[in-house]
């Protein structure tokens, strides 16, 4: 399949909650992205992705940077970023904003994201932001969470109606389904249409793996462990 300009969105561990502890880590140095950086020539009509990493901006931990990788199959074109609040209700309206003032966003065909939540339990309405963009989305992840994980975590840290809003959204972006090296799920388009842009790369989607890569480096300073 011909390459094509895809969203992909990750969150760093440091925008992750721990779902047994039910606590989330912050680091009180960060080198903050701000704006765009072009990391490659102006894109043309042909297909890109774009993958965004996330880790925590502050000691407070309440403001969570996303860096945004645009790709086109293999090169790299270019740099967004934006910031989400930690277990908010941000992240889509946040999205869809900084897709589509970025110079990119009439260019990208599709999402990849690292999973429907993003900056802990900051949950991601696929629906919306799929119709908003009219482009499809395609939730990553290298392992399935355990069955009702997620919404007991919810559960446990939002009251009665926020909760309710985020189980919600969990549902809206349905069911699993697995490759070789991951778990995935889709919204607006066909798994086999979702296969034909993964395939793109050998295994995990290379865009997310760069993502995790500039994640940790804005966070620690460098990158660490393996992507």
């Amino acid at each position: 399949m011909e390459s094509i300009r895809v969203l992909s969105i990750d969150d760093s561990p440091l925008g992750k909650v721990s779902l047994h502890g039910l606590k989330t880590v912050s680091s009180s140095n960060l080198n903050p992205l701000l704006g765009e950086a072009e990391a490659g020539k102006k894109p043309d009509s042909s297909s890109s992705a774009l993958t965004l990493r996330l880790p925590n901006r502050g000691g407070s931990g309440k403001n969570v940077l996303c860096t945004g990788v645009v790709s086109n199959g293999e090169k790299i074109e270019g740099i967004i970023g934006f910031r989400v609040e930690k277990d908010g209700n941000d992240a889509t309206e946040k999205t869809i904003n900084a897709i589509k003032n970025s110079r990119f966003g009439r260019q990208v065909r599709a999402i990849i994201m690292h999973s429907v939540t993003l900056a802990g339990l900051n949950i991601l309405d696929v629906k919306r932001i799929s119709g908003e963009l009219k482009i499809p989305i395609i939730c990553v992840t290298k392992e399935k969470p355990k069955e009702g994980e997620i919404e007991k975590a919810i559960g446990k840290v939002f009251g009665k109606r926020t909760a309710e809003r985020k189980l919600e959204l969990l549902r809206n972006a349905g069911s699993f389904h697995k490759t070789k090296n991951f778990h995935f799920q889709i919204y607006g388009i066909t798994e086999k249409e979702a296969n034909g842009i993964l395939n793109q790369w050998k295994g995990y989607p290379e865009p997310l793996r760069i993502a995790h890569l500039i994640g940790s480096a804005m966070v620690k300073g460098e990158s660490k462990g393996r992507a």
